[in-house]
């Protein structure tokens, strides 16, 4: 078992749930994956993004970020 910190980084939480929410879809991952696949408590998730779907929302908000950022830049 993974032991659980009670801080955590937001953005590598948010690539790492973007990264299992891939691998699995969003129906066939969990609170509880997600934590362990973090590192953090299910409490920990739930006060940072209110419930999946804003964890969802979040990690789609940060991936869109960072592709117009790559869009956008100078070559």
């Amino acid at each position: 078992m993974v032991p659980r910190n009670r801080e955590f980084d937001v953005d590598d939480a948010l690539t790492k749930a973007m990264h299992l929410f891939w691998e699995k879809g969003y129906a066939d991952t969990s609170i509880r994956d997600i934590a362990e696949h973090i590192g953090v408590s299910h409490a920990g998730i739930y006060s940072a993004f209110g419930d999946k779907k804003g964890l969802f929302k979040a990690s789609i908000e940060k991936y869109s970020r960072e592709v117009l950022d790559v869009m956008f830049s100078p070559l």
